[in-house]
């Protein structure tokens, strides 16, 4: 099972720009986004972490997947994002700890990213 990390937020703007914003820090953290509707990205590097292992790759390499649901809502835009480590049916024994924060740490960038004015 993959190791996954959900947060759910409010963010002032509207729901384009939101997807603006969550595009922008997916590029600094180095990812790419696959699409916008619905938002999905990816960071890291799923080959490189294949060849080398998780005990030679930076927290930032690990790969990952990104969902983001932005709705409107009354108080805003509601911001539901997911992100979940890519490496399919390998074994995480020793590094949950590892994906489990990078995790957070990208869903906590992906927030202030997307409240920034």
């Amino acid at each position: 099972m993959p190791v996954t990390e959900t947060k759910e937020w409010t963010a002032s703007s509207d729901p384009a720009e939101v997807k603006q914003r969550l595009a922008g820090e997916v590029a600094r953290q180095g990812g790419e986004v696959v699409s916008t509707e619905p938002f999905v990205a990816k960071t890291g590097a799923f080959w490189k972490t294949r060849l080398l292992g998780f005990i030679f790759m930076s927290s930032s390499d690990l790969p990952m997947t990104i969902r983001v649901v932005v709705e409107e809502a009354q108080t805003g835009v509601r911001v539901q994002a997911t992100v979940s480590d890519r490496f399919g049916l390998a074994i995480r024994i020793g590094v949950e700890g590892r994906l489990r924060t990078q995790c957070m740490s990208l869903l906590d960038a992906l927030e202030e990213a997307s409240r920034a004015s």
